[in-house]
């Protein structure tokens, strides 16, 4: 009974992040991770798409029998780029002038 329960919130949280994401490609805040960085009016944006898409169209249940909805902000989308090793930022190669010159100089601290 543990293990349906556990697989039905998954779903639901995949319904969710599913949804979010839908959201944010839509209303353009594919930049947004955070509800931090939304002021009231993309707030209610986001509220607004998740119920006209969403909750309206399939049903008032479709992220599940809650009374609040917590949302992050992160999509699926988001979430997939945040285990995704090749998507990892690396570190910049630095120009070959300055290669060249760290050549250069080396060895060359006992010169006064």
């Amino acid at each position: 009974m543990q293990a349906e329960q556990s697989m039905s919130e998954n779903m639901l949280a995949g319904r969710m992040r599913q949804a979010v994401q839908f959201c944010k490609d839509a209303n353009s805040m594919s930049t947004i991770h955070s509800d931090r960085n939304m002021d009231a009016e993309k707030r209610m944006v986001m509220e607004r798409c998740l119920t006209e898409n969403f909750l309206l169209k399939l049903g008032m249940d479709y992220f599940g029998k809650r009374d609040l909805l917590y949302i992050d902000m992160r999509g699926d989308q988001d979430v997939a780029r945040m285990y995704d090793m090749g998507t990892l930022p690396r570190a910049p190669k630095a120009p070959k002038e300055v290669d060249d010159a760290a050549d250069e100089d080396a060895g060359d601290d006992d010169e006064e």
